[in-house]
């Protein structure tokens, strides 16, 4: 019996891990909504946070000819209340009371305001959704590398055994009991 790759057991163990951050992840977006990561420039804002079991995906453009107008708006959001307004846009979509266990969804709008216009992007994604994609070749991966020695084999390395009356496996020196058999 061959024993699973180094590759393989990398894997399985990257998935299980992977698993348990996005299970953690899920908790903290249902404990305190927040963003996670956010970058601005003169006209855009792009950012990912975690509310209500889900992550999130926005991006924000405006085009207007005052640029310090545009610069207050996207200030205004940057300046500190990240997770307020994580909260707010959360409950815009979202039942907080759903903990994720929601459909994706992504929205694209186009509006009109003063003398520009802004776009707006995002895109929600559950946790459990997230969990599934990390879980389900996690455990395929377990299942093809279960290790279900019969008897008669080394228990290190699988060989047959069959025959052997030395008690080593001569296969990889391992002492294994030697067998034994009743006549009657």
């Amino acid at each position: 019996m061959v024993r699973p790759s180094k590759l393989r057991r990398a894997l399985r163990w990257t998935g299980t891990a992977t698993c348990g951050l996005i299970l953690v992840l899920w908790a903290i977006s249902i404990a305190s909504p927040r963003v996670i990561a956010a970058t601005t420039g003169d006209r855009y804002l792009c950012y990912i946070g975690v509310a209500a079991g889900s992550v999130h995906f926005h991006f924000w453009a405006i085009q207007g000819e005052d640029i310090t107008q545009t610069r207050a708006v996207l200030d205004e959001f940057l300046g500190g209340s990240r997770s307020s307004y994580a909260v707010l846009w959360a409950s815009r979509w979202s039942s907080l009371h759903s903990y994720g266990f929601r459909l994706p969804m992504t929205e694209q709008k186009e509006s009109a305001w003063g003398q520009g216009r802004s776009f707006t992007a995002f895109a929600v994604v559950p946790c459990w959704l997230l969990f599934a994609v990390a879980a389900v070749p996690t455990l395929l991966l377990c299942y093809v590398d279960r290790r279900r020695i019969p008897p008669g084999h080394c228990r290190h390395c699988g060989y047959n055994l069959t025959g052997n009356i030395s008690g080593v496996c001569p296969e990889c020196g391992t002492p294994c009991p030697q067998q034994t058999t009743t006549s009657q």
